[in-house]
């Protein structure tokens, strides 16, 4: 292997012009390849195109979050002297004033009919939105939550409170 290495040095050295030109077109050919690359940011390409690929293209063309940061306020307690509607409003004037170079829009609001067209989306789609250990509780739920089950609960509940007073 070495005398490979060793006869490429001897003939390069015997012809530095060509070496040197064989470098110089092999730079500009990888040039030439390397900017006709395209990368494709859309990774939904990848998926087969079945129908269920389909409709998660679809969801995941409609709900893009990739360029958005959504804060969600909650009060931790329920005592009422919160107002998260003045904290959120304090946030939403401080980020305009601060970040406005890296920010290009706030929406403080969500209007009504977004909100309910976003909610029919999900609905429409809920299996995609949701894991496996999701869809098994709301099985549970849903097996837990049958009239049946709600009138056994409610007699338990009586019964208790009879006993207590």
């Amino acid at each position: 292997m070495e005398r490979f290495f060793y006869h490429i040095y001897k003939l390069i050295k015997a012809n530095k012009a060509l070496a040197l030109s064989t470098i110089i077109v092999f730079l500009v050919g990888l040039i030439v390849v390397s900017s006709k690359l395209k990368f494709e940011e859309d990774i939904t390409k990848l998926i087969p195109a079945n129908e269920k690929a389909i409709v998660l293209n679809k969801v995941l063309d409609q709900v893009d979050f990739s360029d958005k940061i959504i804060v969600h306020l909650k009060a931790e307690s329920d005592d009422g002297n919160v107002d998260l509607t003045e904290i959120a409003e304090n946030l939403k004037a401080e980020l305009g004033e601060t970040c406005q170079a890296y920010i290009s829009e706030i929406q403080g609001v969500v209007s009504d009919s977004d909100l309910e067209e976003t909610l029919n989306f999900v609905y429409e789609n809920l299996p995609l939105f949701l894991s496996n250990s999701s869809c098994n509780l709301l099985a549970e739920i849903k097996a837990i939550s049958t009239p049946e089950k709600k009138a056994e609960k409610n007699r338990e509940i009586r019964a208790a409170r009879r006993i207590i007073l």
